[in-house]
């Protein structure tokens, strides 16, 4: 699928949708969520049939040619714009993808109309993208990786030597203190250990990060 195609059916797909208006937007789900634990009640605000919200990203912007707003605090992006008279909104926040409508608007077929036709826009971005798209960037080194190897080699180096230090360092020696009523002898033999462990811990995790990233580059 080229761009043109893939850009004549999604407008095709949203051909009533115009800019948006400023009249105020909640969250579709949360009123459902009430009452509920965390977690169901972040389930009950994830509109379902969005697998990567970058998709819907891709083909409101790419496609479609709308404006989004963010990065803000706890929001990586968001788009509102107006179908058939109404307002409506996509926001991926930091506990996943989130749509808003107009209160008036939540158990309206209007809203059901514009999720499937959010879904389906992900539909055409994903064939558009898997069609040649994708290899196309990177046959033209049209994409950039950064390369993160010292950093992740110097954390883990770090964590290791100092692992290692910690380790051959001989247990402190007996500390004794005077109490009012006794005396108390203090002694940590399972100080290197415990310290090590810790380090030692911690470096698995910068390891495997530059192993990961290694197969990357």
């Amino acid at each position: 699928m080229e761009v043109e195609e893939a850009r004549r059916k999604a407008a095709n797909l949203f051909s009533k949708i115009g800019p948006p208006s400023d009249r105020p937007l909640i969250e579709v789900g949360r009123r459902e969520g009430q009452g509920r634990g965390f977690f169901e009640h972040l389930l009950a605000m994830t509109p379902s049939g969005f697998p990567l919200p970058q998709l819907l990203h891709f083909g409101f912007t790419r496609l479609l040619d709308l404006k989004t707003y963010g990065p803000e605090e706890k929001l990586l992006w968001g788009i509102c714009f107006d179908y058939s008279g109404a307002t409506f909104g996509f926001e991926h926040r930091k506990f996943g993808l989130r749509a808003l409508c107009e209160p008036n608007k939540l158990d309206s077929p209007l809203l059901q109309e514009v999720l499937g036709k959010a879904r389906a826009l992900t539909d055409i971005a994903e064939v558009y993208l898997k069609s040649g798209f994708v290899a196309a960037q990177l046959n033209g080194n049209c994409f950039t990786v950064q390369n993160l190897f010292p950093r992740l080699d110097a954390r883990y180096r770090f964590l290791r030597e100092r692992a290692e230090a910690a380790y051959s360092t001989a247990p402190p020696p007996p500390q004794t203190r005077k109490m009012k009523n006794a005396t108390v002898t203090e002694f940590d033999p399972e100080r290197p250990q415990r310290e090590g462990g810790a380090l030692g811990t911690a470096a698995v995790d910068p390891y495997y990060s530059c192993q990961e990233h290694l197969f990357c580059l």
